[in-house]
């Protein structure tokens, strides 16, 4: 079954680093710069603006996938496991983390390990670059990355 198989050669689950955002929105071009980070054997990564539909057979390839994204309030980081979520609504142009999910389980009969990595942003004006707050977030954010991984790892 697609989404559960092994990396070849490893006992490590093949996973995908979701950064989302816009880097010419100031912190909200966080999800993107942490993904760009992540150094890890078996973790792919992939850089977009938002969450669309076809995303979905993407996802299928994987046994788990983290999103990370800008927040606009809460704590400085937050992790979260994101199951589908059903929706009455119409798929436009971007869905939910769960809703995502749920159209990839619909369509691939499959569905990866997922997480929201949510990093607390303060600047979504139009400039590049994050702000200071924000850049001590990130690292906050890639040191629970790395342990999620770690943890999966064992």
């Amino acid at each position: 079954m697609q989404g559960t198989s092994l990396t070849p050669g490893s006992d490590h689950k093949k996973r995908l680093v979701i950064g989302v955002g816009n880097e010419y929105r100031r912190d909200d071009g966080i999800g993107i710069r942490l993904a760009e980070r992540v150094s890890r054997p078996g973790a792919d990564v992939l850089t977009v603006s938002g969450i669309y539909p076809e995303l979905a057979e993407t996802l299928r390839e994987y046994d788990m996938v983290v999103f990370v994204d800008a927040a606009i309030e809460g704590d400085p980081v937050k992790l979260s496991r994101i199951y589908p979520e059903e929706s009455s609504m119409p798929l436009f142009h971007q869905i939910t983390c769960g809703g995502i999910l749920a159209l990839t389980e619909a369509l691939y009969h499959t569905c990866p390990e997922t997480w929201l990595l949510a990093v607390r942003g303060y600047d979504f004006e139009h400039g590049e670059g994050l702000t200071e707050k924000a850049q001590e977030n990130l690292a906050q954010a890639l040191k629970s990355m790395e342990e999620l991984f770690r943890v999966e790892d064992e």
